[in-house]
């Protein structure tokens, strides 16, 4: 039984991420709830709602994991959301659980957060 919302989030990070759909997430309690949930890695986050709202609130869009490798899958994909905000690629892999525990070092002072610079789709990294 869970007793404390402790505990709630304890249960849901070790349960692993989870696809999200958050309907009206130009709402701006949705949108905060999202970043937490991500933040806390426990969710993949689709946002549906007002496009120009949500776009005011997103900074960038992340393409990472297995799939980012490939220029097949990450060229259309950028094409069909570059509207929202500026897009970064980082093929690679377990990388909620890399964002997670880069999150908690800021959060608990161990680092101080970093701005990071798009990388162009061009880069060699997208190369198969």
């Amino acid at each position: 039984m869970i007793n404390s919302f402790v505990e709630l989030r304890q249960r849901a990070q070790s349960a692993g991420p989870k696809r999200v759909a958050v309907v009206v997430a130009d709402d701006e309690i949705a949108l905060t709830a999202a970043e937490e949930a991500l933040n806390l890695g426990i969710a993949h986050i689709l946002l549906i709602g007002n496009a120009r709202r949500i776009r005011e609130k997103v900074d960038a869009v992340l393409l990472t994991g297995g799939m980012a490798h490939s220029e097949r899958v990450v060229r259309p994909l950028s094409e069909y959301i570059a509207w929202i905000a500026p897009i970064s690629v980082y093929p690679g892999d377990d990388e909620l659980r890399a964002l997670s525990e880069g999150v908690f070092q800021v959060l608990d002072g161990h680092e101080q957060p970093k701005k990071l610079q798009p990388r162009p789709l061009t880069s060699p990294v997208l190369t198969v």
